[in-house]
């Protein structure tokens, strides 16, 4: 039986991973997708933490299943960081959907390094609310030691990243993270996206998630002038 001396510890250590008993935390984020919120252990986005988002591609939904944080984050204004995106994401499309652009920044490095170096800044700052980086490369492109600096920033500033991973290779998907969250993003055949918790900080379960259609359809426009 716990102590309540000791429940009080482990509640006053949010980060800390208690296996099927996590209690979550009062500051975590819905996503926006009533489905997703409810099979995260969290019952949202993990706050203070790194998500790695496993992808086959562009155009998937990638940025779309951010758009409701996104939102929110900037309606508080807390900056936005979107980091080397493969594209640029068409800006009265996200202001269409509630996002203040003046909380959006924009950070392209040709260094991979320097890009770290600047997010790490970020995100420990906490007028930084999160950011999105999509490094260019497979699962070699970020060594685990980078992925854990930017689990500590992120932590310190109480802020998240979406870190992209883009590859198919089962391997790759699988192998251990620092990351509290990964997440493998499909498409449906019959329209929609299928999401697969891989890892969730709290839980040991594997699960399927699907969304509805109008994730993939918002990303066409935001993704597209």
């Amino acid at each position: 039986m716990m102590t309540s001396e000791l429940e009080s510890l482990l509640n006053a250590t949010p980060s800390l991973w208690r296996g099927q008993n996590y209690s979550g935390h009062v500051r975590s984020l819905s996503t926006g997708f009533d489905e997703l919120d409810e099979a995260l252990p969290t019952g949202g986005w993990p706050p203070g933490a790194v998500v790695e988002l496993m992808i086959p591609g562009m155009g998937v939904g990638e940025l779309s299943i951010w758009l409701p944080v996104i939102k929110r984050m900037t309606q508080e204004q807390r900056y936005v960081i979107i980091a080397n995106p493969p594209y640029m994401s068409y800006a009265p499309a996200l202001a269409n959907a509630g996002v203040d652009l003046e909380y959006v920044r924009w950070l392209s490095l040709d260094d991979e390094q320097d890009t770290q170096w600047a997010l790490e800044k970020a995100l420990r700052n906490r007028e930084c609310g999160m950011a999105l980086w999509w490094p260019g490369t497979q699962r070699g492109g970020l060594s685990d030691s980078a992925v854990r600096r930017l689990q500590v920033a992120a932590r310190e500033g109480e802020s998240l990243l979406g870190l992209y991973r883009m590859t198919t290779d089962d391997c790759a998907i699988r192998q251990s993270t620092w990351a509290a969250l990964r997440l493998q993003l499909s498409i449906r055949q019959e329209g929609g996206l299928d999401i697969d918790i891989l890892k969730a900080r709290g839980s040991h379960h594997c699960q399927r998630v699907s969304i509805g259609e109008r994730v993939a359809e918002e990303e066409m426009v935001l993704i597209h002038a």
